[in-house]
């Protein structure tokens, strides 16, 4: 035969200024309004309610802010053991009146709700016991990982400000770098022009040859000689001065691959850097909030 629910999870809720109601030595305790709300849902009908759904006992206890062990017991007085659902609907219709049925979604004794406070508080003490060592270690460990973590934190931190200062250097570097790709496509204009003269040089020294070979008369030679050696030393000014220009532009433009690879591999490493230490951080953020 079933075992019966007690009376005192049965009768009518009662509120008022009875003293059999209130348990005036009960001062070491004031439970939240949200918690007395919650305990007020262990009763026969919240549990099958929540059967109906299809909730598991662990789901229903926690739901009800209670420990599975504790959820059992109720069970055990609710006479709810080992039963199906229609069976344990029939017994809480059975002890319960329809007013009963119809008040237990919205209220409990205080018996019952300082019982569960007592309940609750030993499973917690009990459970605060048998963590302490894990607890413990846990705190060690978590202190020793935020440590680690907090010394990688800073070296990123340091490294991310390193690479920002090579970033910062290498643009520099970059702007002055196209300033001197400016000046050089000054250079290479002059250096086009140069060209254009010694062309115009070439044809003068020609025409003037022309002229020596046909000149007849001693004086007119010297002259036109003199004229060829000024032509050709002002063409072999010209043919160093293009020289020495396409040297330095060589040069430059060497220069100029440099700082462009230089600051695309330091925006790369900037980049991991960033990604790392943004990791690193939300990490660190997780184990402080834990």
């Amino acid at each position: 035969m079933a075992s019966t629910i007690p009376n005192r999870h049965m009768d009518e809720v009662r509120f008022g200024s009875k003293a059999t109601t209130f348990d005036n030595t009960v001062t070491t305790y004031q439970m939240p309004e949200e918690e007395r709300r919650k305990r007020m849902k262990v009763n026969p009908m919240t549990y099958i309610e929540y059967k109906e759904k299809g909730w598991t006992d662990a789901r229903i206890a926690e739901e009800m802010g209670i420990h599975a062990p504790v959820l059992s017991q109720k069970k055990s007085k609710w006479g709810f053991t080992g039963k199906s659902l229609d069976e344990m609907k029939k017994i809480a219709k059975k002890h319960t009146t329809k007013k009963q049925r119809d008040t237990a979604y919205a209220a409990k004794f205080d018996d019952q709700i300082k019982e569960d406070v007592r309940e609750k508080q030993a499973v917690k003490e009990e459970s605060e016991k048998d963590n302490e060592p894990q607890e413990k270690e846990a705190a060690v460990t978590t202190e020793k990982k935020y440590g680690e973590l907090q010394t990688k934190y800073e070296e990123s931190q340091k490294t991310i400000q390193k690479l920002e200062d090579q970033a910062a250097d290498a643009l520099k570097k970059y702007k002055n770098s196209q300033e001197e790709m400016i000046r050089l496509q000054g250079i290479e204009r002059d250096y086009e022009k140069l060209q254009g003269t010694n062309e115009r040089m070439k044809e003068e020294i020609i025409r003037l040859q022309n002229d020596l070979s046909q000149a007849t008369s001693k004086q007119s030679y010297a002259l036109v000689e003199q004229q060829l050696e000024t032509a050709h030393n002002s063409h072999e000014r010209t043919k160093q001065e293009l020289d020495d220009a396409m040297r330095r532009i060589e040069q430059k433009n060497k220069v100029i691959d440099a700082y462009m690879k230089t600051e695309h591999n330091l925006s790369k490493k900037l980049a991991l850097e960033i990604e790392r230490h943004k990791k690193l951080s939300g990490y660190t953020k997780l184990l402080m909030e834990e």
